[in-house]
């Protein structure tokens, strides 16, 4: 038969253009690899990659892109879901932050913004430090 689905969307390259041109309530659904950026969801999506594992040949894997800006987060959510039964998503995904934060609640280093965020839900994430790091003060899996 045939089958339409509004509210998916399947990438391959870039998460940050797909949530910005994302609806809310839409759900993202990213192909195995590595992808390097910074994503913002500021609003409520949900974010499903295909494994949580090392492997980006595999699994989905999120790392930081190499930069002289102190203080990032792989993954930052300033948005929310919109109930229990219905939350902002990330699943089936590895965060990797690479001596920066994991996942940020809110946006890292802006300490004097007031910022809340409700109904999120991590399934089967990972967020793996760098092992070896001498400078991991910085690298933490989750703030708010």
């Amino acid at each position: 038969g045939t089958y339409v689905f509004n509210t998916v969307r399947r990438i391959g390259g870039l998460i940050q253009p797909e949530v910005a041109t994302a609806q809310p309530g839409d759900t993202i659904r990213l192909t195995k690899g590595l992808y390097v950026e910074n994503v913002t969801l500021d609003k409520h999506v949900k974010l499903i990659g295909v494994g949580s594992g090392s492997d980006p040949a595999a699994n989905t894997v999120l790392r930081l892109p190499n930069s002289n800006v102190p203080i990032e987060a792989v993954v930052t959510i300033t948005g929310s879901g919109a109930s229990d039964l219905d939350p902002l998503l990330l699943k089936s995904l590895r965060v990797e932050p690479r001596g920066e934060v994991g996942v940020s609640l809110g946006v890292v280093g802006d300490w004097n913004a007031v910022q809340s965020v409700s109904y999120i839900r991590f399934e089967d994430v990972q967020v793996v430090g760098t092992p070896a790091q001498q400078h991991i003060e910085n690298e933490r899996c989750l703030v708010s």
